[in-house]
């Protein structure tokens, strides 16, 4: 059930509608970035991934950041004001002034937001408002139209806190998952962009849940479950039937969560960072902890492995995020830190530190890591060359600064739902040749270039439909009997 609720428009808020309807907001150059929300001093960080450099920007001071959203586009990023119930939108013109200017306070949320995502096709924002009451101690999510900015209310359990958002291009509809923390339950919703909701799916999950990722590929949904600081666990909700398919017990404290997806010549791995923050028995010399889950894409029982053993980083990791194509993470710390912690050889871990001058108790929940995706490709061309083969072909528009990583391929037969990614060839690649195949079969194809950061858009073949020629060979086996 949503409801429609007034809000009071600020100036800030006026700026936000007029820069999401012109799509004046100055897009983030080559370079990966995370943008950490710091609580206390008030401010919000840019680190570039790739080299030391950072960006500041005040928030005014009364805002004290606590959950980020990276638009699908790169071209901003929200952020929740724990205090004083507020959201704002940050461009990179706001980090690359000489002295930026506090912004004015926003509104368009409730009582105590934490956690924000915008999901993937960009047209809605969900933020979780953890304080908000209906008389029953529950909580709401506003979901916030970013073209409109149209905001309804949707009822969910008691102080949800973590959210994430899919798109489920099956039903063509986003899938919102959102932790409530004091009910040990993940909310589902369903949202088909009508404005007309389905009563949610409520999922049982651990104790305390806090922070919520869902894969790249919008398979699994992951739950870090807090447990009291004691040891906790990460709930695997597979997203195709929202069923809890694993448990996995892992340090003390989960409170963050973060999923990526790296592809190399073996296949391509699914990773999952979670930061366990903290050790309630031996809180003065037993830092925090990250646990790294690993999963075959293309498994579909009892996927996720956790890579061990689980390496130290800095005091009190709180929250983390991961870019969309890769295998590493940032995790926040308490102490003014951040840690990299990246996967080698789809086994052994490596944590590297990184010293924040001036970052005062940074929760940064949500998805924080965003980047401008590579142009996508032209010129594609798919043609059958024989009775299982088709040639696939293209042209790379991914110049500097936005190269790419590579491309995605992605095929149905004619008739399915949904399509399949078959490949990711490396950046550079102008063909691929798709064999073998069946026969006299019809098949449609789109591809989509990549980077650290985000896909470009799909493109199709002029002739959508390719079908492989009639024929094949033939064996005929004759069996000689002896009297």
């Amino acid at each position: 059930m949503i409801e429609r609720i007034s809000i009071k428009r600020t100036l800030h808020l006026l700026a936000l509608s007029a820069v999401l309807w012109s799509g004046a907001v100055p897009t983030p150059g080559a370079a990966t970035y995370a943008y950490i929300p710091d609580y206390e001093g008030r401010q919000v960080i840019r680190i570039a991934t790739a080299a030391p450099s950072t960006g500041r920007v005040a928030v005014g001071l009364s805002c004290k950041p606590y959950g980020a959203a990276v638009a699908p586009d790169g071209t901003y990023l929200l952020v929740t004001c724990h205090a004083p119930d507020a959201l704002v939108l940050l461009g990179d013109a706001d980090f690359d002034a000489a002295a930026p200017s506090p912004l004015v306070d926003g509104a368009l949320v409730g009582n105590t937001p934490l956690g924000v995502t915008i999901d993937p096709t960009g047209s809605f924002a969900y933020v979780a408002n953890s304080d908000d009451q209906d008389g029953q101690g529950r909580g709401t999510v506003y979901r916030i139209d970013t073209r409109t900015l149209d905001v309804g209310s949707i009822t969910v359990g008691r102080a949800p806190w973590g959210i994430a958002a899919l798109y489920d291009e099956i039903n063509e509809r986003i899938k919102v998952y959102v932790a409530n923390h004091l009910d040990n339950t993940v909310t589902v919703i369903s949202d088909d962009g009508t404005g007309t909701f389905p009563p949610p799916i409520t999922v049982d999950v651990g104790q305390e849940p806090i922070g919520v990722a869902v894969s790249p590929d919008g398979r699994y949904a992951y739950v870090a479950n807090f447990r009291g600081g004691g040891q906790g666990s990460v709930s695997v909700i597979r997203t195709s039937d929202d069923a809890v398919i694993q448990t996995i017990a892992v340090d003390h404290g989960p409170w963050g969560v973060a999923a990526s997806i790296h592809a190399s010549l073996q296949g391509a791995n699914g990773y999952t960072f979670v930061s366990n923050s903290k050790n309630e028995l031996r809180p003065d010399i037993d830092p925090g902890k990250v646990a790294v889950l690993r999963h075959d894409k293309d498994w579909d029982s009892d996927p996720h492995i956790l890579l061990s053993p689980l390496p130290n980083v800095g005091v009190a990791p709180l929250g983390g995020a991961a870019p969309r194509n890769g295998r590493f993470a940032y995790l926040v710390n308490d102490q003014g830190t951040i840690s990299k912690v990246s996967v080698r050889d789809d086994q052994s871990l490596e944590v590297t530190t990184i010293q924040v001058p001036e970052m005062d108790r940074a929760y940064a929940l949500g998805a924080f890591i965003g980047g401008r995706p590579p142009a996508a490709p032209s010129g594609f061309t798919a043609e059958a060359t024989s009775y299982d083969r088709i040639q696939l072909a293209w042209t790379d528009n991914s110049s500097d600064p936005l190269k790419a990583l590579g491309v995605k391929i992605e095929r149905r037969r004619k008739g399915a739902r949904t399509f399949t990614e078959i490949v990711r060839v490396p950046a550079g690649t102008t063909t691929y040749r798709d064999a073998p195949l069946q026969s006299d079969t019809t098949f449609e194809y789109r591809i989509r270039a990549y980077n650290e950061a985000a896909d470009s858009a799909y493109v199709t073949p002029r002739e959508t439909e390719v079908t492989t020629e009639k024929g094949g060979f033939s064996w005929c086996f004759i069996q000689t009997l002896r009297h």
